[in-house]
């Protein structure tokens, strides 16, 4: 039993001349020191959910500034802040396959008679879990400050990357008076650094250490359909690119490693369908089903040592068929994240006082691998699963 998901929040709003200005804060206890990160969203105790002040002019434009969802997360209503689509899940990292990230971002967004929305932002980037069967040596920048002779600025408990740029988002959303439709891109530049290593473009002149960058991104659809009005919602998500992993729902990894430190982006694809039901005014029901998949890039290198992810030259052979352990014979990549889920709320009681509800979730999570060297069918790819049964009552303040 936990507390830690009770949140507060705080909105001002305000009229001033041709615009409307507002300021919202949201928190809860869900960090986790002194390990936190903003990996995905800020998890310093108490953890920042979202921290912004926006100002919306009577032209259609609107700025947004502080910490916020992604603009690659789903909305429900056009672009707007505090009209983000989410799962109605317990469970507090919602569901495999839904795509998300609540990070610091500068956004410019223009709303067209309320039928359709274009926005651009410049969000905080952050490059996750760089993994190669065989590591260079040296290596820094991906999730680790920087170290040796430099030193570093960053806590070594602290995961944060020294990425060349902000990830670049932008977003088309569509309501032509039945569904909200949304197309969306994402360009990201990753940063690696090698000090000595003269395979890679020069640094300052006169350094011995080496840059390497690379491109990543991708593009996504996300829909929510009514298919009966106030009753039942179809909500469909997909997303394919290149480094995407660190917007999808289990933060999964971005690059691997060539022999040389260079990064590799890797092609990821994500999904994730739903359907919502609310067959009285104090009952909703959910089900959820998603996927998240990494694909392989992998080879031989120069010093007859495998390189990249998912590589055949894994040794497996000290995995077992349901279980991943940390043995050093236990190499297997992630291949694909599965999940289904269903679950309810029920609200006992809705008005001046407020809300009270229970809710009860049930979910089946699968974490599927690459295959190895090893010819034993029952550890070449090995395989977790796990089966969840969570349950909530909450009072939520009018």
């Amino acid at each position: 039993m936990t507390a830690r998901q009770s949140r507060m929040a705080l909105l001002a709003e305000g009229k001033i001349n041709n615009a409307k200005l507002s300021g919202y804060w949201e928190m809860d206890f869900l960090g986790a020191a002194p390990t936190a990160n903003e990996n995905q969203s800020s998890s310093f105790t108490p953890r920042q959910r979202q921290l912004w002040g926006q100002a919306a002019f009577n032209n259609g434009w609107t700025i947004t500034g502080g910490q916020t969802w992604s603009l690659w997360s789903s909305n429900k209503k056009g672009i707007e802040t505090r009209q983000e689509w989410i799962p109605a899940t317990i469970d507090g990292q919602y569901v495999v396959g839904y795509d998300f990230a609540r990070l610091a971002t500068v956004r410019l967004t223009k709303n067209f008679h309320n039928k359709t929305w274009f926005a651009i932002a410049l969000e905080n980037p952050e490059l996750l879990n760089p993994s190669s069967l065989t590591s260079p040596a040296g290596v820094f920048g991906p999730a680790n400050g920087p170290t040796g002779p430099a030193g570093s600025t960053f806590a070594a408990t602290n995961s944060l990357a020294t990425d060349f740029m902000p990830d670049v988002v932008t977003k088309l959303a569509f309501e032509p008076g039945w569904g909200h439709f949304e197309v969306k891109g994402l360009m990201r530049v990753f940063r690696d650094k090698i000090p000595g290593n003269p395979l890679l473009a020069a640094g300052a002149p006169g350094s011995t250490t080496y840059s390497d960058k690379a491109f990543g991104g991708g593009i996504g659809v996300n829909g929510i359909l009514p298919l009966v009005p106030k009753k039942a919602d179809l909500i469909l998500q997909a997303n394919y690119g290149q480094g995407i992993g660190r917007y999808s729902d289990s933060t999964n990894i971005d690059v691997t490693y060539a022999q040389d430190g260079a990064l590799i982006p890797l092609k990821e694809a994500q999904g994730l369908a739903g359907l919502e039901l609310h067959p009285t005014p104090k009952l909703d029901w959910y089900f959820y089903g998603g996927d998240e998949y990494v694909g392989r890039d992998w080879y031989v290198g120069t010093d007859h040592k495998g390189y990249g992810y998912g590589s055949s030259l894994a040794d497996n052979s000290a995995c077992q068929q349901t279980y991943l352990g940390t043995d050093t014979k236990c190499q297997a990549n992630f291949r694909n994240l599965q999940e289904v889920t269903t679950g309810f709320w029920y609200r006992f009681y809705k008005g001046p006082a407020g809300t009270i509800q229970w809710g009860a979730q049930a979910e089946f999570i699968r974490k599927n691998t690459w295959a190895g060297t090893t010819t034993n069918l029952a550890t070449t790819t090995p395989k977790g699963s796990e089966a969840v049964v969570l349950t909530s009552f909450r009072y939520v303040l009018p």
